[in-house]
Formats: C-alpha cells, sequence, structure tokens
C-alpha cells in the first residue's frame, strides 16, 4: 500500500494521526510547500512508532553537510534525485534492504 501526498502538514497529520498501521517507510523532498524534509523527519521522530520507520529523504541536489545533518535528525537515507528510473531503482535497493536486515533481527 503507498500513500502519496502533495503537502506535508497533511502527511503529518494523516500518518501520525489517523492510519492504523506505522509505514515501513517514509519518503519525502526536502523542498515542499509549507515544511522542509528536515522539518518532517523532526516531527516523525517525535513519535516512538516510528522508530522503526525507514525515512527517506531526497533532493535536486544533497551536499554531505545537508546529508549529515538529515542523518543527525533521524533520516536513515539521503539521496540526490536521480535522471532515470533505471537509477531510482539503484538508489532504492539499499532502502528496501535496510527493512529486510530490520525484519530479520
Amino acid at each position: 500500500l503507498c500513500i502519496s501526498f502533495i503537502y506535508p502538514v497533511e502527511a503529518i497529520r494523516v500518518i501520525t494521526k489517523e492510519l492504523i498501521v506505522t509505514p515501513d517507510y517514509i519518503f519525502t523532498d526536502i523542498n515542499m510547500p509549507g515544511l522542509t524534509g528536515d522539518q518532517c523527519v523532526r516531527e516523525f521522530r517525535k513519535y516512538e512508532e516510528f522508530n522503526d520507520t525507514i525515512i527517506t529523504v531526497l533532493s535536486t541536489t544533497m551536499r554531505p553537510e545537508v546529508s549529515d545533518a538529515l542523518k543527525k535528525l533521524g533520516a536513515n537515507f539521503t539521496f540526490k534525485k536521480p535522471n532515470s528510473i533505471v537509477e531510482y531503482l539503484q538508489l532504492l535497493l539499499p532502502v528496501f534492504q535496510e527493512r529486510q536486515i530490520l525484519s530479520d533481527n
């Protein structure tokens, strides 16, 4: 099941207050209307039920210092947006493997 949102404020409200199941993954952009990706990471990490949720932040540019800061806030992965679907699949493979590692433990 995949749910997408245009506005991060709506995503946070629905995911933290209305969903019955905690998501395995949250993917967010760093530049969005209303809230930034780092604000979203901070907000989700406030809730204990999202401790095992893998949060991935993407951006058109991802400088190392921005990536480091996002990971300190609780992002599991950060990526520069790729140019093709094949590149997206290559980037997402470690994200999905991480979930498998967590499930095995």
